[in-house]
């Protein structure tokens, strides 16, 4: 659906499952709406909302240069909310959209009850450093490529490594790496993503600095 109406406002793809109360969930950064699902499976009572993120999925591309992050992703998000008819609504968020549901939660509280953020949101805390992946990923041109390379069980694996920790990669179920890898297989679409996801890390990790 339409995320605002202004003529330009990108289109968000959001999957809804089950009856009940409310609730939103926002992906991690190269992510899709479907990674939710096992969790929609254990709330049989809740009209769950699984939103592909700016760039991700089957939703349009999004160009984060020269813009303030926070104040557009809150601004879109409240947007999708109000158009869903949603107020006052629990958000589930995990990595990137975790730090979007504590933006939202802080700028655009009347919309928001509660955030469960499912690991660490993304967030750039002073001193922190950017791991070598994401610190290429904010160089232009570089991202593009990287973006487009072939993706593969195998590589999401070791791209998720760090995320999960070394101790739980081998709990995960090898589906959840396939199902990684097909949505990172930007190469058959670009525009799903490469503008989205490039831009959207120039703008996060420029304070940061690359990784020494």
């Amino acid at each position: 659906m339409q995320a605002g109406t202004a003529a330009d406002a990108p289109r968000l793809r959001v999957l809804a499952f089950g009856t009940g109360a409310p609730v939103v969930c926002l992906h991690a950064a190269s992510w899709f709406a479907a990674h939710p699902a096992p969790l929609c499976a254990l709330l049989p009572t809740r009209r769950v909302y699984c939103v592909d993120m700016p760039g991700h999925g089957l939703s349009d591309a999004v160009d984060y240069s020269n813009r303030d992050v926070r104040a557009f992703q809150t601004e879109l998000f409240a947007a999708l909310l109000t158009g869903l008819g949603l107020t006052h609504v629990p958000v589930v968020g995990n990595t990137l959209g975790g730090m979007t549901a504590l933006w939202l939660a802080l700028d655009a509280a009347d919309l928001v009850s509660q955030v469960v953020i499912l690991g660490i949101p993304a967030t750039a805390h002073t001193g922190a450093r950017p791991s070598l992946l994401l610190s290429l990923l904010s160089v232009p041109g570089l991202n593009r490529l990287l973006l487009a390379l072939p993706a593969t069980a195998t590589s999401s694996r070791l791209s998720l490594r760090t995320a999960f920790g070394a101790d739980a990669i081998d709990r995960v179920p090898s589906e959840l790496f396939t199902i990684h890898s097909l949505r990172r297989r930007v190469h058959e679409n670009p525009e799903l993503s490469c503008p989205s996801q490039s831009s959207f890390l120039c703008c996060a990790i420029s304070e940061s600095g690359p990784v020494p």
